[in-house]
């Protein structure tokens, strides 16, 4: 089930990008790539505000978390909020470049060999969807909920982008195990 929302995800991703081309969706993979430079920043002062505000069911020593266990599990809320902090300052930065995109819609109708705008844009789409997807999955594999445990069980493809997304699944569990405790 979550490999089938996770493929349609990505199909959508891929034709969005090919109608946007290479030029606007360009533009917006650099800007989605500073916003995540810049939450990577700022997302630890959220992470106490967050910890009042979003419940987290605690794990238990009988938990069986695909990605986590041992020691690990008794520090997983706060990996959790430093993940969710991550996200609510990454979605900022993605309403802003999204925002600024409106105002840069027209270079979306520069002349560029149709097959390079195509295949450009959804190739660039596909990875910003890749990377979306990663810090997702990561975030909901830190539930210790047996429901969202079986989704992973049940989905190579899930945990084959939690575990094997060049650069970001190393760099995502980093940032967020780095949150002070």
């Amino acid at each position: 089930m979550l490999s089938i929302v996770i493929l349609i995800t990505l199909v959508f991703a891929v034709y969005t990008g090919a109608r946007r081309g290479i030029i606007l969706q360009g533009i917006y993979t650099i800007g989605y790539l500073i916003s995540f430079f810049v939450a990577q920043k700022f997302f630890i002062k959220f992470v106490d505000i967050l910890e009042l505000i979003v419940p987290y069911p605690q794990a238990s020593p009988d938990s069986q978390l695909v990605f986590f266990e041992g020691e690990m599990l008794f520090d997983l809320d706060r990996y959790f909020y430093g993940g969710v902090s991550f996200i609510l300052c990454l979605v900022i930065g993605w309403v802003i470049v999204r925002f600024l995109g409106i105002f840069l819609y027209e270079l979306n109708f520069t002349p560029v060999k149709k097959e390079v705008h195509l295949i450009g844009g959804g190739a660039l789409s596909f990875f910003v969807a890749i990377v979306a997807l990663c810090i997702l999955l990561t975030l909901l594999a830190m539930v210790p909920v047996d429901f969202v445990q079986n989704l992973f069980r049940d989905s190579g493809l899930a945990r084959g982008i939690v575990k094997n997304t060049p650069y970001f699944s190393k760099k995502i569990l980093e940032l967020w195990t780095g949150v002070p405790l």
